[in-house]
């Protein structure tokens, strides 16, 4: 099974709510560019990028072709960060699914035809594959309702809580 690429947003939104460490106990695996180590993760609450790195979250080089790509995206797509662009040309490059959780990032992706799935996609996961109670999902949601930082559907939100309340 092939690892998924995270962006930050992703990654603060999991660490944030403490579901990062369950996140990176599925089977699939997840990938950072190695750019990242740089900017935008050096710490993330009670996290750090070793950490992460420690608890199976791989750090991945770029070639040639796929710098270009991230150069190429950044151009093309100047509402992305030049971290979202390098994440972007990760996922196309190695033909990987995208994990994020911005808006103009997802439009990005459709466009170049890279598959990509968010926040809640990932809860859905946590909850299939058991690597997170159903009482630390609900809280997750809960804060993620809250938290004025995370823009998440909240009828998509809603409907897990009661969904997983439902499995209580």
């Amino acid at each position: 099974m092939s690892p998924i690429v995270i962006d930050s947003s992703v990654i603060i939104d999991l660490c944030k709510t403490n579901l990062i460490e369950a996140t990176l106990r599925l089977e699939r695996g997840f990938v950072i560019p190695e750019t990242m180590l740089c900017g935008e993760l050096l710490q993330i609450g009670s996290y750090t990028v070793a950490g992460l790195v420690k608890l199976g979250l791989t750090p991945h080089p770029f070639d040639e072709h796929s710098m270009a790509l991230a150069y190429e995206y950044a151009t093309n797509y100047p509402a992305l960060s030049e971290q979202d662009s390098f994440a972007l040309a990760l996922a196309k490059s190695n033909d990987l699914m995208l994990l994020t959780g911005d808006k103009r990032m997802r439009t990005a992706a459709a466009e170049v035809a890279v598959k990509v799935h968010g926040t809640l996609w990932i809860c859905d996961a946590l909850e299939e594959a058991n690597t997170a109670s159903i009482k630390h999902l609900i809280s997750a949601l809960e804060h993620f309702k809250s938290d004025p930082l995370v823009r998440l559907p909240k009828d998509e939100i809603e409907a897990r809580i009661k969904k997983y309340k439902a499995k209580t």
